[in-house]
């Protein structure tokens, strides 16, 4: 009788977590770590919920002028999702140093977006905004 109990609370587990959840790919913000060193670039991505959110990646874009950097996860649509705010840590290796070329796409903080529109992160400068945690 316990194993047949046990497939039953397992099978009620894989339900409530199974595949009928919609998940679309998102846009995940993401912060510098340090000051960037020459061609590397370590940054923090901001995943948030572990139940509704996993890293899906990185999308690194470099010009003469600009180097841009997307951020990534796949976000499962469920009524309820843990509360954590998951990070991911990851080293950017850059094609050539980032030298005096732009560095666009980072987080935009919540205070800023009240007056600087909030899709406009491939306008501002992302070397300049250091993670800082009181």
């Amino acid at each position: 009788m316990r194993q047949v109990v046990g497939f039953a609370v397992i099978g009620l587990l894989v339900s409530w977590c199974g595949s009928g959840d919609k998940v679309e790919r998102v846009h995940a913000a993401w912060s510098l770590r340090a000051a960037p060193t020459d061609d590397q670039l370590p940054i923090t991505v901001h995943i948030g919920s572990g139940s509704c959110n996993k890293f899906d990646g990185l999308l690194v874009t470099e010009s003469a002028t600009e180097v841009s950097v997307e951020a990534f996860v796949n976000h499962r649509e469920r009524k309820y999702c843990t509360l954590e705010d998951g990070m991911r840590f990851e080293i950017i290796q850059l094609a050539s140093p980032l030298g005096t070329r732009r560095l666009v796409g980072c987080y935009i903080p919540a205070e800023e977006q009240t007056w600087l529109d909030p899709s406009a992160s491939d306008r501002v400068e992302c070397a300049d905004r250091l993670e800082t945690y009181p």
